[in-house]
């Protein structure tokens, strides 16, 4: 998490929350359920983050129309341009994180 937040420090993401642009850029029109499942996250606190992302532009919900009980989570244009212009950084860090590692 050290490296995470000191390689993207300026852009205002948490790791969590790059995980669920990630995931919900990945597969539009994910549910809460998914994403948690995917990031072995509580679904309460996903909803939360979820709900943050949204109040910022970056995601939106809607109904599913497959199942009305369930969101409907899709990324926003302004979501795609975050994740264009954070993504070295991740990538970046993601390395650094690696590079610690033997085969």
């Amino acid at each position: 998490m050290a490296i995470f937040l000191k390689e993207c420090a300026d852009e205002q993401v948490t790791p969590i929350q790059w995980g669920i642009l990630t995931i919900v850029g990945e597969s539009a029109g994910v549910g809460h359920v998914e994403i948690a499942d995917e990031l072995g996250l509580d679904r309460s606190n996903v909803a939360n983050v979820v709900e943050r992302l949204t109040r910022r532009g970056l995601l939106k919900q809607s109904i599913s129309k497959i199942d009305r009980r369930k969101k409907s989570i899709h990324i926003t244009a302004a979501g795609r341009k975050l994740m264009r212009s954070f993504e070295p950084k991740a990538r970046r860090a993601q390395r650094r994180l690696l590079d610690k590692l033997n085969a």
